[in-house]
């Protein structure tokens, strides 16, 4: 699905920007830095979902950083030290939706 909207923009809207490259026995046409500045804004978040689609798609291949992994083992042990400081996902939804009028 995200190759394809990627393609289908490329091809409606950034064809003159977008560079062509030869894979598996045909082109693929990749948009340039500039021409993904030039999408509609819904255009953007669409190409936005995509791209996290199809890091999501590949967890593995996501790297972790050490600090990133240092911090998750700081906020776990927080919560083990300290059960009351956690919220529930009810209370985090609530939380959004009071600041937030959903």
């Amino acid at each position: 699905m995200s190759s394809q909207h990627l393609a289908n923009i490329s091809a409606d809207k950034c064809a003159p920007k977008c560079a062509r490259t030869f894979i598996g026995g045909g082109f693929q046409v990749h948009p340039t830095r500039t021409s993904i500045f030039d999408l509609s804004p819904s255009e953007k978040l669409q190409l936005v979902e995509d791209l996290w689609d199809d890091l999501a798609a590949t967890p593995d291949a996501v790297p972790v950083h050490d600090w990133q992994k240092e911090e998750l083992a700081r906020r776990k042990a927080n919560l083990m030290n300290n059960p009351a400081s956690g919220l529930t996902w009810e209370e985090v939804k609530q939380r959004v939706r009071s600041r937030y009028g959903r």
